[in-house]
């Protein structure tokens, strides 16, 4: 904060042409920061990918609250707005404000908080999210393409995970026998294990999106006494 002192018209020439301090003209309506907001979504964050139900989080920094209502539309600007429940009167810090069933969306979707006070203002706070309701495809293969191996000629076992989603992969997780082997976070997703055996093994592998959509593919290879 700083302040003016704001002159008179008959001395404002004067003033200015002695490069006297004069009040900035324009107001800053974007940065303002976000702790002095009387009304704010807290969860989701803006930009977080979600999907199913969505625990909706926020602050009312004013006791005086007539009711909030939260809403969503599609896109950035939406056009039309869906209530997410009615009308709430009552709101306790820290408890959740509501739940969003976002089931078949996907997408960029604008989440708004509206806060009406007592003595007839409204305040709002808006977040930007990304719904994903898509799970990714997932299809285990070997190196090779085959599911014999022929131990001991071969020695390892390439196992490959081909991987897709609407969005974004998280990681695939690989597993032999339902135990955990290994996670790949980073395309090509894969994993190599050393044969010390022969015998049949089920391979499993998991993909992951972010919002945790996931899918499963398995693979049953037959390991053989090569010649």
């Amino acid at each position: 904060e700083q302040v003016y002192f704001v002159p008179p018209a008959n001395i404002l020439e004067w003033w200015t042409e002695t490069g006297q301090p004069l009040p900035p003209p324009d107001y800053d309506t974007i940065s303002r920061p976000e702790v002095l907001k009387a009304v704010q979504i807290l969860q989701p964050a803006d930009f977080a990918y979600v999907g199913g139900t969505v625990d909706i989080r926020g602050s009312i920094d004013d006791p005086n609250i007539d009711y909030y209502q939260l809403a969503y539309g599609q896109d950035v600007n939406p056009r039309e707005w869906l209530g997410i429940g009615g009308q709430q009167t009552d709101y306790s810090p820290g408890t959740s404000l509501g739940t969003w069933d976002t089931t078949g969306l996907n997408g960029v979707y604008t989440l708004r908080f509206t806060v009406v006070f007592t003595d007839g203002s409204i305040d709002i706070d808006t977040k930007l999210v990304t719904l994903d309701n898509t799970p990714p495809s997932l299809n285990l293969l070997t190196g090779d393409g085959t599911s014999t191996i022929r131990y001991p000629a071969q020695t390892v076992i390439s196992l490959v995970a081909d991987a897709a989603d609407n969005l974004t992969i998280d990681r695939v997780e690989f597993y032999q026998n339902g135990d955990l082997l290994g996670i790949d976070r980073e395309w090509p997703y894969g994993f190599e294990l050393d044969i010390s055996s022969v015998g049949t093994e089920v391979f499993s592998a998991v993909v992951f999106d972010q919002v945790g959509n996931n899918a499963q593919s398995d693979l049953v290879v037959d390991i053989v006494r090569s010649g």
